[in-house]
């Protein structure tokens, strides 16, 4: 019996890893006939349902293969699994869990750092603990033994910079690093792609390619080898742009392989680790009274973030209450961004504004049960049923056109909007903000501030409350707002790339003076 359950496993897993998931469900199914309580059946028959959306049947699964047999990779799937269900603190648990039993494999790091910086709850300190964690287990040793570079130091020589990401693709993070790499002067700056390959190569892809002048594709290579690559490539400085983000190759920039290491756009939450040098942020999300969050110094810029719209993209449409007679408020970011404190907020603007209704878009609200869960929630703070409406996810063109739907669109809070924002604005439409404790708790409020609307952003609950209700009874010049983000900083790559060039000769300049030896740099107003 043994013997025929462990061939009939071992099909199923070779099933599985080539995409016969059908297959693989009824041979996992026929190992559980013959052992009931089979962990690994359990939890890749889990795997499966949770990738087709059976959360409820996955979740059961899983629990029962952990209560058999605790592993790393279970706990993994379990925390992937209550991620698609919007479930922040109990996903971060689970990912927990998968870091104590493997703390040398860094998925398990990226999701748990990468959805902690997510809990509702989570202190800075918090943050700043995961992130020094991850560095003392998997990092600082490779630091330490890092060879000196020998770069030549001279201070005012072509830069030879080079950006990493797993993201040179359509994806929301190549809209904020793109402008950079499209607006920089190649007579002062020599620029190397480390494309960290996980699909396709899209149009994004081969406009990036065009943006390079070395281009690196780096999925095939190991942690060494990369750390060698680039220490071949004579870099000076490396630009993180994934952080803690699916894709990242932070035990590979932990060697040291560049004299400076910062990290930027694609991610911006700050490592914490011993080889990284700078934080590309700005003076509202990185001020000085906030400095002993992240271990870089943080190097100011115009905004923190850039943006590529990626035009065409829809004409602005008229307030929808001018038609509808009531106004509606959305929210069309992540789920995993909002938590019952947010919804207790912005149950409280609904009150607040009579007749009002709220949407909701994105994949989470496909989810029958992540819908029932909202909906308890705000039938419990007597918000009937009919004023909230979910929109599923769309192409970026209908995505776009969905705007035109909502007349003030709602940034969650602690952890707010990038790109969400960006494109709620690009559509003309207002947004209430929350200016927190913390880095990403304040990206939304650098965007309001840079297109010069500061008084969008709120100091806390009561005043969201208050600015939510007068953007709802004022009527919004839409084509005002859109040319104040595309005639910003923040849409002009060459302007933007400037400043980012200006920092980067500051940081080099520090680094020449010291010969290698890591200098404090404080660049206030550096974009001007």
């Amino acid at each position: 019996m043994r013997q025929k359950v462990d061939t009939i496993l071992n099909g199923a897993v070779a099933l599985h890893r080539n995409g016969r998931s059908r297959e693989a469900e009824q041979a996992y199914r026929r190992v559980l006939e013959l052992e009931p309580g089979n962990p690994d059946a359990l939890g890749l028959l889990g795997l499966i349902l949770k990738d087709r959306g059976r959360y409820d049947e996955a979740l059961m699964l899983l629990r029962q293969s952990l209560s058999i047999n605790p592993t790393a990779i279970t706990y993994y799937n379990l925390g992937a699994t209550l991620e698609a269900r919007g479930d922040v603190p109990g996903c971060v648990s689970a990912f927990r869990q998968a870091v104590a039993l493997n703390p040398s494999d860094m998925t398990n790091w990226t999701a748990a750092v990468f959805n902690g910086d997510l809990h509702p709850y989570a202190t800075p300190a918090m943050r700043l603990a995961d992130r020094r964690a991850f560095n003392t287990s998997n990092c600082a040793a490779l630091t330490k033994a890092a060879k000196p570079h020998t770069n030549d130091p001279d201070p005012e020589r072509r830069l030879r910079v080079g950006y990493i990401s797993a993201d040179f693709t359509h994806h929301s993070a190549s809209m904020v690093f793109g402008p950079v790499l499209a607006g920089h002067d190649h007579a002062n700056v020599e620029v190397f792609c480390y494309w960290q390959k996980r699909t396709d190569a899209d149009a994004i892809t081969e406009m990036m390619r065009g943006y390079a002048d070395h281009w690196r594709e780096i999925s095939g290579l190991s942690d060494e080898q990369l750390a060698a690559q680039m220490r071949l490539d004579g870099l000076d400085i490396i630009v993180d742009l994934s952080g803690y983000s699916n894709g990242n190759r932070l035990t590979a920039l932990a060697r040291k392989p560049a004299p400076i290491l910062m990290t930027g756009w694609g991610h911006v939450t700050g490592l914490g680790l011993d080889a990284a040098d700078y934080l590309l942020a700005d003076a509202v999300t990185a001020p000085d009274e906030l400095s002993s969050q992240h271990t870089e110094t943080a190097l100011h810029l115009p905004c923190i973030l850039a943006f590529d719209p990626r035009p065409p993209y829809p004409a602005v449409a008229p307030p929808p209450s001018e038609t509808n007679g009531y106004v509606t408020f959305g929210y069309f970011g992540r789920a995993l961004k909002t938590s019952e404190p947010v919804w207790a907020v912005w149950s409280h603007i609904l009150h607040r504004v009579p007749n009002s209704r709220l949407v909701f878009k994105g994949r989470e609200y496909i989810d029958p049960a992540y819908r029932a869960r909202l909906l308890e929630f705000f039938s419990s703070l007597r918000v009937n049923s009919s004023r909230l409406e979910f929109l599923p996810p769309t192409l970026r063109p209908e995505h776009l056109e969905a705007y035109g739907k909502i007349d003030v669109a709602l940034d969650p809070f602690p952890q707010g909007g990038g790109v969400t924002l960006l494109e709620a604005t690009l559509m003309g439409v207002p947004s209430v903000a929350m200016l927190g404790d913390h880095l990403n708790a304040r990206i939304a409020p650098s965007v309001l501030a840079t297109i010069g609307r500061p008084q969008w952003v709120a100091l806390d609950a009561q005043h969201y409350v208050e600015i939510a209700a007068t953007l709802a009874a004022t009527t919004a010049d839409r084509e005002a707002l859109r040319a104040a983000l595309l005639d910003s900083v923040i849409c002009k790559p060459r302007e933007y790339a400037a400043a980012v060039e200006r920092v980067y000769r500051e940081a080099w300049q520090a680094w020449c003076a010291s010969r290698g030896a890591r200098a404090p740099l404080s660049l206030v107003g550096a974009s001007s």
